[in-house]
């Protein structure tokens, strides 16, 4: 099966991605029901919605993000506007949300680091073919890679509530972005078997306050390459498990949290 952009995001896609990744880590069950028969709705959150939006405007241009979306409002406050909402096929955001995507975009792209980034190959859908119990191998978009020769330059575009580099350390542990660098560094030697060192970036802008500060991060790939091996375990136990199950929990093996 070829991935597409109008097939990744639908339950027909068979390949498992961080994302899926950490939907079973939260509970097996939860996983099996959202991602393979379909019985859990994906809804998306509103910092979703924002990050979706950023992402296109910065992958792809801000023509593709006004193309795709408008901003309700009332007739009173712009009548033109409102007319043409009522039979537009543009995804309608609010006000605000509008705005804060346009705010958190112009101070990415103010950046000598985005200017680097326009010229990376931005989010090809890499697929790694293999069977992996019901699943058909792995997948990933990666918001933007270089290769030149025998190196390859990683670069993830986020928003956060945060930029302090220790608490955002946390942020991508909780979020698994380590472990995401790493299926992604997986996937680019799968299709690009020439490269054999990695750097891994991030390019984050706050989505907090009046102000949308921008941070660069560069990851030890020794880090990576430990949070890869990992990835393994995690995709091998999925692959190897019959029946997914909801985590029960006991008194028997309460985590201890002791002073």
């Amino acid at each position: 099966m070829k991935l597409t952009k109008n097939n990744y995001f639908t339950i027909k896609n068979q390949y498992i991605s961080n994302s899926k990744i950490s939907d079973y880590l939260k509970d097996p069950e939860y996983f099996y029901k959202k991602h393979v028969t379909g019985e859990i709705k994906f809804e998306m959150t509103p910092s979703m919605i924002i990050g979706k939006a950023v992402d296109i405007y910065l992958t792809n241009s801000p023509k593709k993000f006004h193309d795709t979306y408008t901003y309700a409002c009332l007739k009173k406050d712009d009548p033109e506007m409102f007319a043409e909402n009522k039979d537009t096929t543009k995804e309608i955001l609010t006000k605000s949300q509008y705005d804060k995507v346009i705010n958190i975009c112009e101070s990415v792209t103010r950046t000598s680091a985005y200017k680097v980034f326009k010229k990376f190959k931005k989010q090809e859908i890499l697929q790694k073919d293999m069977k992996l119990g019901i699943f058909k191998g792995l997948c990933g978009i990666p918001d933007g890679f270089q290769i030149t020769k025998d190196k390859c330059t990683i670069v993830d575009l986020k928003t956060s509530s945060t930029i302090q580099p220790n608490k955002y350390h946390y942020h991508c542990l909780e979020f698994g972005y380590y472990r995401q660098l790493a299926l992604y560094a997986d996937l680019i030697q799968n299709k690009y078997p020439e490269v054999k060192y990695f750097k891994y970036y991030h390019l984050v802008v706050e989505n907090t306050g009046d102000i949308n500060r921008v941070a660069t991060f560069e990851f030890d790939p020794l880090l990576i390459e430990d949070e890869r091996q990992i990835l393994y375990k995690i995709i091998k136990e999925i692959a190897d498990t019959k029946v997914f199950k909801f985590h029960d929990v006991s008194f028997k093996n309460a985590e201890k949290i002791w002073k």
